[in-house]
Parts: structure tokens; sequence; C-alpha cells
């Protein structure tokens, strides 16, 4: 029981942290709470690892869900003002949404890098230049045709099968 309570302390402090973020935001400033939010996974990466549960699949989820956050407050802060005429109308700030898209981009990256498995060729070339295709040859091709050139291409003059 004092093991499930140690490895859950991080995450109480995490929530409080949370709730304790949005109540700053609206109460006070962005900057004060954005600062808090700092504050905060410095507190839980320093508890987590003191209690020696620290994780970092953990660590890269709880830095984008905090990233996010932040993120979409600096959209509805910075991005979206509503104005008095005509009633309900909004307008929006290119360069408040542009910061909180380039922020929400920056907190997404490692979560996406996270997620693609280790085996896997992320760019790969179209054309390989290392085999010609007289080398490569499948099994249901013959020996009875030939590769089209380009004067044949433009010509018009084959068959496509």
């Amino acid at each position: 029981m004092i093991n499930n309570f140690k490895q859950s302390i991080p995450s109480f402090f995490l929530v409080l942290g949370y709730l304790v973020y949005f109540i700053m935001l609206f109460k006070t400033s962005f900057a004060m709470s954005a600062i808090w939010m700092m504050i905060l996974i410095y507190l839980w990466l320093a508890t987590s690892l003191y209690l020696n549960i620290y994780s970092p699949n953990s660590f890269i989820k709880i830095l984008s869900g905090s990233g996010v956050l932040v993120a979409l407050s600096m959209f509805f802060l910075n991005g979206v003002e509503e104005v008095p005429f005509p009633e309900g109308a909004v307008v929006f700030h290119v360069e408040g949404i542009a910061q909180a898209l380039f922020l929400l981009f920056l907190c997404i990256v490692p979560t996406v890098l996270k997620l693609v498995p280790e085996n896997t060729i992320i760019m790969k070339s179209p054309v390989d230049n290392k085999f010609k295709s007289s080398e490569v040859k499948g099994s249901n091709q013959s020996d009875d045709w030939e590769e089209a050139t380009i004067e044949d291409l433009e010509s018009g003059n084959f068959e496509n099968i």
C-alpha cells in the first residue's frame, strides 16, 4: 500500500499543479501561469527521481501534455479576441495563432518521435540507383519485351501493358 502511495505522489502533484495553473491563468497573468507550469514540470521530475519511479515515456507525455495546455491557453488569450460590435463576433490575431501553433508543434514532436518504431525507415528514395531494371526481374516478366526509351515515350508508338 505504501508503494502505491509512493507511486501516486508525483501524479497527485501534477493534477494539483494543473488546477493551480488554470486558477493562475484566470486570476493573474499568462506569464506567471507559464512559469508555474515550468516549475510544476520540475517538481514532478524531482519527486519522481527522488522516489525512483522516473520513466522517460511518462516524462515525454507530461512535457507534451503541459505544452499543449500552454499552447491552447496562448491561442485563446493571444490569438482570439471578442469584440463588442457586432455582438458575439471574434477577431483572430495572426501573431498569437502563429505562436500557439509553433509551440503546439514543438510539444507534439517528441510524442510523434516516440511513436515511430526504431526499425522504420522514415525517408526512402523512390528510385534506387544501385539496381538497374535488367538486374532485377520479377517472376511475371519475360524476355520478349524491351524497355521503352524516351524517344518511344514521346512518339506514342508503343503498347501499354
